[in-house]
């Protein structure tokens, strides 16, 4: 059985299907504003909560390379891209900056 999927929820689906294939090869990949609503509006998936920004990692693991890149507000070929923000997903992670009052 097929399901017609609107324009929303095919963007939503080829994205993270193309986010994991690259996280899997370890290479980075580029997320637009367009793409990262469509994934949280489709799934409730948040990719800006669940990942770490770099300035809140202490250590990274050795070998689990690659990256997520933000980019606002146009699409990934723009060149008028400016980069928001780098997310890394726990498994990337070693350890975290210690927040201040601990």
């Amino acid at each position: 059985m097929s399901h017609k999927l609107n324009k929303r929820e095919q963007l939503a689906f080829d994205t993270l299907i193309a986010l994991l294939v690259s996280m899997k090869d370890g290479s980075g990949f580029a997320v637009s504003e367009a793409e990262h609503n469509a994934i949280k509006n489709t799934f409730g998936i948040d990719l800006k909560v669940l990942t770490y920004r770099k300035k809140d990692v202490d250590t990274f693991v050795r070998g689990k390379v690659g990256h997520l890149v933000f980019i606002k507000p146009f699409s990934a070929w723009h060149p008028a891209n400016s980069v928001n923000a780098h997310g890394y997903f726990p498994y990337q992670v070693k350890t975290l900056k210690s927040t201040e009052g601990e």
